[in-house]
């Protein structure tokens, strides 16, 4: 799916404008709690610098989420296009560095040893390449009972 789509197809409500400003709001209220927050506190040479800046942010979108959501939908509307084309391209980056550094080696290490995973040689000698399944149990009653 394009990130086009995505966009279109997202939902637009309050009520989700709502959840978007209480999640990220309350994401920059941890971030600012948990790594500025302290440093802001405890350190006297930080004051009147931009330490306060993560938790007015979050503040705010919390308020204008809970408040006035309408104000905060293209601020939501930008925030899900930026999450939508990092998510298009980082999975082709994590996709493509997984070939290469897990697929690729062992592909390489089974055509060292001459290990043929699939079958794929043909066996002249063979009239069918049929493989019977064959079944632990033949009993029917395993079919009843699956947890």
């Amino acid at each position: 799916m394009s990130i086009r789509q995505e966009l279109q197809e997202l939902s637009k409500s309050n009520e989700a404008v709502r959840k978007f400003g209480w999640s990220v709001g309350g994401a920059f209220l941890l971030l600012w709690l948990v790594f500025i927050g302290p440093i802001h506190f405890f350190n006297e040479y930080a004051k009147g610098g931009h330490y306060p800046a993560l938790m007015w942010i979050g503040i705010a979108l919390i308020v204008l989420g809970t408040i006035v959501p309408a104000l905060l939908r293209p601020v939501y509307i930008l925030w899900m296009a930026f999450a939508f084309t990092m998510g298009f391209f980082m999975t082709r980056v994590i996709l493509t560095i997984f070939y290469f550094v897990v697929l690729t080696p062992v592909g390489l290490f089974f055509r060292l040893i001459g290990r043929d995973v699939l079958e794929r040689k043909p066996d002249r000698q063979a009239t069918t390449y049929w493989i019977d399944k064959e079944y632990p149990i033949a009993d029917r009653s395993r079919y009843e009972n699956f947890f």
